[in-house]
């Protein structure tokens, strides 16, 4: 089993014409494991909550954000 995050990147164009990048990401082996973790131990209801915590808090804490 692979432990890595696969990230597949697509274009769109929003209804106003504007061209927006969608990320879609596949999660495997441990990285997967640790969000199944997350999920059932902090209570969130989704990947998709996961990951927005873990990209907001690391953004957080790479700019040296205090809340």
């Amino acid at each position: 089993m692979k432990n890595s995050i696969k990230i597949i990147r697509e274009m769109f164009k929003t209804l106003d014409n504007k061209e927006v990048e969608g990320l879609t990401l596949v999660l495997e082996g441990r990285i997967k494991r640790i969000f199944d973790i997350l999920q059932e131990e902090k209570g969130y209801n989704d990947n998709g909550e996961v990951l927005r915590d873990i990209i907001s808090n690391g953004l957080d804490k790479i700019l040296d954000i205090d809340k």
